[in-house]
């Protein structure tokens, strides 16, 4: 199996990078420490390649219990960057999505990342910054 370089990135700026992994050895790494946060990572990046994956803890959970190949789990987790709306976004009077959401950007669209609801809006729209 190869051994790809991943960059996990954590709030703050923090990442923290892992080479003489497989894929599976390195996701079973990052869900099992503590350090340098106690937090999850939101982004992971193949540095071969330049891919980029939402890190949906729970999915790559499910990954390691058997239920994604690393080929699914990829296409499960792909996007092309992950996002935060600096303003409320109105969808209608009574649905506004508060400031700071997270979304991943996929296929020209920002994809609100929310288990109980798909929304995606065309990319690209003013008020809304990488991450």
């Amino acid at each position: 199996m190869s051994k790809p370089v991943l960059i996990y990135h954590y709030a703050n700026n923090v990442t923290l990078t892992t080479k003489s992994k497989d894929f599976r050895e390195s996701v079973q790494f990052i869900l099992d420490r503590k350090e340098p946060t106690q937090f999850t990572p939101f982004k992971m990046v193949a540095e071969s390649t330049g891919n980029t994956f939402y890190f949906d803890e729970i999915k790559f959970k499910s990954f390691l219990e058997g239920n994604y190949t690393e080929a699914e789990i990829c296409e499960a987790t792909r996007c092309e960057g992950l996002f935060r709306n600096t303003e409320d976004v109105v969808i209608t009077k009574h649905d506004i999505i508060d400031k700071g959401s997270l979304w991943k950007l996929l296929d020209k669209h920002y994809i609100l990342v929310d288990d109980d609801r798909f929304l995606p809006l065309k990319a690209p729209l003013d008020g809304f910054v990488e991450i």
